[in-house]
């Protein structure tokens, strides 16, 4: 079976919504798998899918840049509301850079490797 663009538009809606519920969450409640991993992988990971899946869903020229920029400014204002509204949680700058190369990586593998490696 072959992912359409709605698919893949619809999985990278809910890993969003993933990587946003966890970005609200307390830090005293965040599991403990989470601290075995380094920040920052986690960080360019979570951004890396987000980029990775909404770029496959779409075929437009245009739309994977507005989505790099709708994709970093989600990044950016979840750092920015998260001292607000989350209790044990901070603003990062490096986690914002690890948000930029991880959906940098996303945008250019999907370009170019996604639709060969998920093509059958």
């Amino acid at each position: 079976m072959r992912f359409s663009d709605r698919h893949w538009l619809i999985l990278g809606c809910l890993w969003t919504i993933i990587v946003v519920y966890f970005s609200f969450l307390p830090a005293d409640n965040l599991p403990d798998i989470l601290y075995t991993i380094k920040d920052l992988i986690l960080h360019f990971i979570a951004y890396f899918l987000i980029q990775f899946f909404f770029t496959l869903g779409t075929r437009s020229i245009l739309n994977p840049w507005v989505l790099l920029i709708i994709v970093f400014s989600l990044g950016l204002g979840i750092e920015i509301f998260q001292p607000i509204i989350t209790i044990g949680r901070f603003f990062s700058f490096y986690d914002i850079l690890s948000n930029t190369f991880g959906l940098i990586f996303g945008f250019i593998f999907a370009r170019f490797l996604g639709n060969r490696i998920f093509t059958l």
